[in-house]
């Protein structure tokens, strides 16, 4: 459940801001295959703490390189 939560909401990201991605994974990179910069990638964040009703804590920010890394934080916090 909470990977199929964040994957639709990194895939909504993505649209909003117009990136031509074709497929994102676990083991897709934030930055290097999904494009996201450091603003989209805190709305990213905020997107996702408001879906799950959570505050990431922002030390754990710079360990979030994947999508399994978001995941794995995520889930630490619910």
């Amino acid at each position: 459940m909470v990977k199929q939560s964040i994957l639709k909401i990194i895939k909504n990201c993505i649209e909003r801001e117009q990136v031509h991605v074709t497929n994102v994974t676990i083991e897709s990179s934030l930055v290097d295959d999904l494009f996201f910069d450091s603003l989209s990638f805190i709305r990213l964040l905020i997107e996702i703490e408001d879906h799950f009703s959570i505050e990431i804590e922002s030390i754990d920010y710079k360990n979030i390189k994947k999508v399994s890394d978001l995941i794995e934080a995520v889930e630490k916090y619910i």
